[in-house]
Order: C-alpha cells, then structure tokens, then sequence
C-alpha cells in the first residue's frame, strides 16, 4: 500500500491519480538532484545570515582568539544553525523548507511517503549546515550511483527518508 505524496491518503499500488487531492502519482519521483541542489541553495542563505550574525556579535574583533577555538567556535555555530533551522521547518512544515516549498519538494518516510516521524528528521539533518554535508552527499551519491532513482544522502539512507517532487 502506497500513500500520496501531497495529502497522504492511502492508495492502491495501480493508482494514476490521487483520489483525494488528483495529484498525478506518475510524477512521484525521488527529486531531481538540482532541484534539491537549488532548494539547498536558498536555505543556507538564512543559515549563513544567522551564523554570521551570531558570531560577529560574539566574538570580539579587537581580542586575538586561539585559532583552534576560533574554528570549534564557528563550526558549533554553523552546525547549531543549520541543525535547527532544516529540522524544525521539516518537522513543523510536513517536510518541507523555504527551499523545498519554492521547488514543490517534501522530504518523507521512504516507505510509506507519508510525513517522517521527528526522530527521522532530525537524523536526516545532522549534517546540514555543516562541512560534513558534502562528505554525505558524495557518500550517499557513491553508494547509490547505479540506482539513479535512488541517489539519496547518506543520512537519509540512516534516516529513512526520501525527497519527493510534486506538482
């Protein structure tokens, strides 16, 4: 049994069409990388205006800092930032970011299509916001290169989840 990607509603595996909504289901496709590359562009820009913001305020310009805590410093900043903002737009949003509602993208439960529980979304965004994003994105994209339906991070592979487009 399969769920719609829009309003939820349970399905049978033949379905064309959402009985509820009429949303196509032929375009239930996992996203296209771009659109989540261009969605993930959007996002970081209020991730970087608050991280900076943050840290111009609290680390003073005239005091000379330890450059090893300088760094623990500002990757704490980033990771807290990006953590929080991706997690709680997709935890209270049903999956979706500014980004990802420009781009009619939702991320859900890989199984069921349905909006993912809170544990799995904050498992899927460790890692947003932070340098390990692109160690996760190649890791994943590796891992699941002869699939090209199925080119998902590695944390969404740990998290169970999936990013959908829909129309």
């Amino acid at each position: 049994m399969k769920f719609c990607p829009k309003c939820g509603i349970k399905l049978d595996n033949i379905s064309a069409t959402c009985i509820d909504c009429g949303i196509s289901l032929k375009e239930r496709y996992i996203a296209k990388l771009r659109f989540r590359f261009f969605a993930w562009i959007i996002d970081m820009g209020p991730v970087l205006f608050f991280s900076e913001l943050i840290l111009w305020f609290s680390i003073s310009h005239t005091q000379k800092i330890n450059i090893l805590r300088n760094v623990i410093a500002v990757s704490a900043v980033y990771f807290s930032i990006g953590f929080f903002y991706f997690f709680l737009q997709e935890f209270f949003f049903k999956g979706q970011t500014i980004g990802k509602w420009i781009f009619k993208l939702k991320t859900v439960d890989r199984n069921t299509l349905r909006e993912a529980s809170l544990k799995n979304y904050a498992i899927n965004n460790l890692t947003r916001g932070t340098i390990l994003f692109p160690l996760d994105l190649i890791l994943g994209l590796l891992k699941n290169a002869e699939d090209p339906n199925n080119r998902i991070r590695l944390s969404q592979e740990l998290s169970n989840t999936v990013v959908v487009r829909f129309s």
